[in-house]
């Protein structure tokens, strides 16, 4: 500050050194001149102020809005976690509930298997019996031709 004002006051100086003023004339206009300066600097001090003090209030301001954004952001994860949680939750049930309903059926159908087997079983015996009284029959007639009328 004191280099700026011995600056200034050289600077005042030639143009004066080559006119006529007194040194008091001189002395005065160096004063007014620092005057003006000491003005300046208070008003660009106090532009300095009100520019840290917007600096401030917008600092506040974005971190306001990113935390916002960040709750944001976590309240939107925190949904989709839950969509996805309750998405596998219900292939779950799914696939549990199917396997627990088709249970009874798949028994119900080795059951019904194990019936049509043996009705199949008894079938061919049954044919077994059929053919061997056929065969018996035809043996009976052969020996017998007068019972062939009555089969």
């Amino acid at each position: 500050m004191k280099m700026k004002n011995i600056l200034i006051i050289l600077l005042l100086l030639i143009p004066f050194g080559l006119s006529a003023q007194t040194d008091r004339e001189i002395l005065i206009e160096i004063a007014k001149q620092q005057v003006e300066t000491n003005k300046q600097v208070a008003e660009l001090a106090k532009q300095q102020a009100i520019t840290a003090t917007k600096l401030e209030s917008f600092e506040k301001s974005t971190e306001k809005r990113l935390d916002t954004q960040n709750t944001f952001m976590i309240v939107i994860m925190s949904l989709v976690g839950v969509l996805i949680a309750a998405i596998l939750s219900f292939i779950g049930f799914v696939l549990w509930d199917r396997r627990a309903a088709l249970k009874p059926f798949e028994i119900k159908m080795v059951e019904l298997e194990k019936e049509v087997k043996e009705l199949k079983e008894k079938e061919l015996k049954h044919q077994e019996k059929e053919l061997k009284s056929e065969n018996i029959l035809k043996k009976i007639i052969e020996k017998f031709p007068d019972l062939a009328g009555l089969a």
